[in-house]
């Protein structure tokens, strides 16, 4: 179940990791203070002193004088099971390595395969082999300079994942919502059917208590036109057009588009061009300084470029309120965030699936 799979992948590596460091962050430190109090400043002196050369507990080392790959190790020494603590942890990175390849070899293996439930087992093998001959060869040729720049180059490439699994966090929870109204939907129908019948059992008490909401999502609509419908929506070729044009005036002009809807869906077309010129200037003036802003930064006055980053911001926003509005005014399902989100990251399509919107909606054919 989701509840299970939040417990066991994601409450409990965090709780883990937090008891971790807890107990080896806290040694490390008390085991620099403690080596800074007995007169260990300097790395020259860092010689594993000791109060007590029988007792290898009461060992002490200036932790910021040593590497990186020796501080932990360090640290368990100043314990009497250090040497034993030492081969357990070097066993369990073994482990680490050996599961994160095999994991990886599957991932890539049903890739290959076509999302065969059963892989080949040689393919995997070949896979598995394969990721250890790169990464071998990477570390001999490149050393450590190498690694670095592997380590920066994955971190580089983790921010666009990471900014599509925060998108799919209110999307799963949209999903999960239209699967918990279905079944409280089917559960009320069922209840209903039983109450028609003149069932005085015990199914139209456990029906009741499945459902003891009528179904919402029946009332809930969703945008009649996807964000994504311009770069997939191939069928014909007189749409497509049409649609590659309004989508190219989106990118270049889309304060033109949004203050036709925004005049439509905020004032109901009352005083249409004033209202235009207004919610046009300012979005043409918030998206049109912003990369101006950025080539004054890199070519005359440095260090003003997070002006035009809050100029995008703005712009951001604004749209964000008007697809907000949007979906207000036609009950259309979203969150806020999300609108801000797409608003953010792909700006034409927001302005492209509004213009679609209101324009089939019959609000405004002029929009």
């Amino acid at each position: 179940t989701v509840r299970e799979f939040v417990v066991g992948c994601i409450v409990t590596p965090v709780a883990f990791e937090v008891f971790w460091f807890c107990v080896f962050g806290g040694q490390a430190l008390e085991m620099q203070r403690e080596a800074e109090a007995a007169g260990i400043t300097t790395c020259a002196s860092n010689n594993n002193t000791s109060s007590s050369p029988s007792s290898p507990a009461n060992d002490v080392t200036l932790l910021s004088c040593q590497a990186t790959t020796e501080i932990f190790f360090d640290v368990l020494d100043t314990w009497q099971i250090g040497d034993f603590l030492s081969v357990v942890s070097l066993i369990c990175l073994l482990l680490y390595f050996v599961t994160s390849s095999d994991s990886a070899s599957l991932i890539v293996d049903k890739l290959t395969s076509n999302g065969d439930a059963i892989s080949p087992i040689p393919q995997r093998i070949f896979w598995a082999f394969t990721e250890g001959a790169t990464a071998t060869a990477l570390l001999v040729a490149g050393g450590r300079e190498a690694l670095t720049a592997l380590q920066a180059s994955s971190i580089c490439a983790g921010l666009p994942f990471g900014i599509l699994m925060l998108l799919l966090v209110p999307s799963t929870l949209s999903a999960m919502q239209d699967m918990a109204d279905e079944r409280d939907a089917l559960a009320h129908y069922c209840k209903k059917l039983v109450e028609q019948k003149k069932d005085d059992g015990g199914l139209a008490r456990a029906l009741s208590e499945l459902a003891p909401h009528p179904p919402h999502h029946l009332q809930r609509q969703h945008w009649m036109h996807h964000a994504l419908t311009p770069l997939v929506n191939f069928d014909g070729l007189r749409t497509p057009l049409r649609a590659m044009k309004a989508f190219f005036l989106s990118v270049v002009c889309p304060w033109w588009q949004s203050s036709s809807i925004a005049s439509h869906v905020f004032h109901d077309d009352k005083g249409s061009w004033r209202w235009r010129a207004v919610w046009g200037s300012w979005l043409a003036l918030t998206l049109y300084a912003w990369p101006t802003v950025l080539i004054v930064s890199a070519f005359a006055l440095r260090g003003i470029w997070p002006i035009a980053w809050v100029l995008y911001v703005c712009f951001a926003c604004t749209l964000t309120s008007i697809r907000n509005q949007v979906r207000s005014s036609k009950d259309i399902e979203g969150w806020i965030l999300l609108d801000f989100a797409w608003c953010l990251l792909a700006y034409p399509l927001v302005v492209h699936q509004m213009h679609s919107e209101v324009q089939c909606g019959g609000g405004g054919g002029g929009v």
